[in-house]
């Protein structure tokens, strides 16, 4: 039964989020993530529109295959910041710190701090810490983009609130 349902995966995404799902947990079928991990990843085409309610299939499917790059359940590779940026494009503040340090550094790809920047931004807006205080930094010394004192405050002041060091030196405080 699991592989007629798999070879149906293809054309139902959610069918294949569900299925990688099973294979994730062992439940229905015996555990095996690299079978899991290809559904996820044939779901998570961006075309894949059918899904639950207020999430389609593929920001599923994105959203599972992030969390598994981000706690090394698989190794990176060639996708993982193709992945990262869509989760950060859906809010995910980890997997924007995440593409933000990739660019930030040029980790895999070119360096690009302009990138960088706007990832470290979007995990800033959503809570990060660390993104909080990179953020503000940059538009504390108009590194990569205008500087900006209150805007710097701004994003400095939160992190300084969970005692992040740096943020409290900038803050001069």
């Amino acid at each position: 039964a699991a592989g007629y349902y798999e070879s149906c995966a293809a054309d139902y995404p959610l069918l294949g989020v569900f299925l990688g799902r099973q294979y994730m947990t062992g439940r229905h079928f015996g555990p095996d993530l690299n079978k899991a991990v290809k559904l996820f990843r044939q779901a998570s085409d961006p075309g894949s529109q059918t899904g639950e309610p207020g999430i389609c299939a593929s920001e599923q499917a994105v959203k599972i295959l992030a969390g598994l790059y981000l706690d090394r359940s698989i190794k990176p590779d060639g996708d993982t910041l193709k992945i990262y940026e869509r989760a950060a494009q859906l809010g995910d503040a980890e997997c924007a710190a995440e593409a933000a340090e990739k660019y930030w550094n040029g980790e895999g790809v070119p360096e690009d701090r302009k990138k960088a920047f706007g990832y470290y931004r979007i995990a800033a807006d959503a809570g990060c810490t660390e993104a909080q205080r990179v953020t503000g930094i940059c538009l504390l010394k108009g590194t990569v983009t205008k500087a900006d004192p209150s805007a710097a405050f701004r994003y400095l002041s939160p992190a300084a609130e969970q005692s992040d060091p740096e943020a409290l030196y900038f803050l001069g405080t």
